[in-house]
């Protein structure tokens, strides 16, 4: 007995021959790739069973996909997930080269493109592969200010030990005291 393709297998459906389970489900699950908007009353139709039967046979697919899923190293499901992105990223780009620059068919694509780069992202957060919090990041800044009456001793650092950036802020914040009249003794930082 030869083995049937499962495009044999849906030729033979759609000429009438009812198929067994194994059979069907494996057709199902081809048919659920390539039409995913399929329902579940056409799918019965073209296999001679119920809707149930096809609601059913759907569940058993999602039910063996998990199985695939929770039995496989994270690593292959995010190569899998890359791989995937990438390919679409890749048609995308070979069709938007099609497309004169500056027309709205161009846009679209540069859109798409930017549209799976944001899903790619996204994706990685939900699988815990990224944090989900990329776009909160926060830099705390402190600025502390003393009252120093005449004659008062402080331990203090001179501003060279402080990096470029501090170093300018530190001298902004002095021009600016200056410029509005407050007095200021010393160009220091209090450690």
């Amino acid at each position: 007995m030869a083995i049937l393709t499962t495009e044999n297998l849906l030729q033979s459906a759609k000429d009438g021959t009812k198929l067994d389970t194994e059979d069907r489900r494996r057709v199902l699950r081809y048919l659920l790739y390539i039409q995913p908007e399929l329902t579940n009353v056409d799918a019965g139709e073209l296999f001679q069973v119920t809707e149930g039967t096809i609601r059913l046979d759907r569940k058993r697919i999602r039910e063996e996909l998990a199985e695939e899923l929770s039995t496989e190293d994270i690593g292959l499901v995010i190569g899998d997930v890359t791989f995937n992105f990438r390919r679409q990223l890749r048609d995308l780009e070979a069709s938007k080269a099609k497309c004169a620059v500056g027309t709205q068919e161009y846009r679209q694509h540069c859109m798409a493109i930017l549209k799976i780069e944001f899903d790619k992202v996204k994706c990685f957060q939900d699988l815990g592969y990224l944090p989900k919090n990329l776009g909160n990041m926060t830099v705390q800044n402190y600025e502390y200010a003393a009252v120093v009456i005449k004659g008062d001793q402080l331990e203090t650092r001179p501003l060279t030990m402080f990096d470029e950036q501090t170093q300018r802020d530190i001298q902004s914040r002095n021009q600016k005291a200056l410029d509005s009249g407050q007095p200021v003794i010393d160009a220091e930082v209090v450690v």
